[in-house]
């Protein structure tokens, strides 16, 4: 997993490419970006000379409203950037995850989103809806962003079967299994790193606790009234 680096150190991150590319080129590489880079056509070419052949982008899309997405990252102008970056490396046949940060911001706005890729990301090779972390500027603004686990997976549901009825591939992550219904275990992702896992006393009497991912060691103390133990092995 690569972090993108900042505008001041493009050229250093395209020479960095450029050695995983030339000494590592049959690894894998996963690239965490807002995307905004990619608006710009030169910035991709330089982009596609650079990656190893193995490379995949990943990047969220909190919302299909201009305005709620820029209020959201805090940043004018981020909505046409990152759409417009989507837009050029799926056309360069990049593999691409689009991810939905699921809150209480953008929760109301879920499905408009998915409509929002079936009509313009067709092509997308995943689309990862994700639990929140709650750290940092999260956890400062607790009251405008958390959303219990449970509430959240009942409102992206429908989202969900959408994409998933247009071909359209969906992973869950950072979604404790006890809050997902069962028939949508099979993709949820144990996406969180174990150094960060942590799990409500309850937890110890789950049934598939192992099969579960938990929850961030951060966002325990937000989520532990919506956790509760599964008590059958039904997975």
């Amino acid at each position: 997993i690569i972090g993108m680096a900042s505008k001041n150190a493009t050229d250093g991150l395209f020479e960095l490419l450029k050695r995983l590319k030339s000494t590592h080129n049959n690894t894998e590489y996963l690239l965490l970006t807002n995307g905004r880079a990619f608006f710009n056509d030169e910035y991709v070419s330089n982009f596609m000379e650079s990656i190893p052949d193995f490379f995949k982008v990943a990047i969220p899309l909190h919302s299909s409203i201009p305005e709620l997405h820029d209020k959201i990252t805090q940043s004018k102008g981020s909505f046409i950037q990152t759409t417009r970056g989507i837009y050029q490396l799926l056309k360069k046949r990049i593999y691409v995850e689009i991810r939905i940060v699921v809150s209480n911001l953008n929760i109301n706005d879920i499905f408009n989103i998915a409509k929002f890729i079936v009509r313009h990301y067709s092509n997308v090779n995943v689309v990862n809806f994700v639990g929140l972390e709650m750290l940092g500027s999260a956890a400062v603004n607790f009251n405008d962003v958390w959303i219990p686990y449970t509430q959240a997976f009942n409102q992206i549901k429908a989202s969900i079967d959408f994409l998933v009825q247009n071909n359209i591939d969906v992973v869950i992550y950072n979604f404790p299994l006890c809050s997902v219904d069962s028939a949508y275990w099979n993709i949820c992702k144990k996406s969180i790193s174990d150094f960060k896992i942590q799990y409500c006393d309850i937890c110890s009497a789950c049934k598939i606790a192992n099969k579960c991912g938990g929850v961030f060691s951060g966002t325990l103390r937000y989520a532990k009234r919506d956790l509760k133990p599964i008590e059958e092995q039904i997975c």
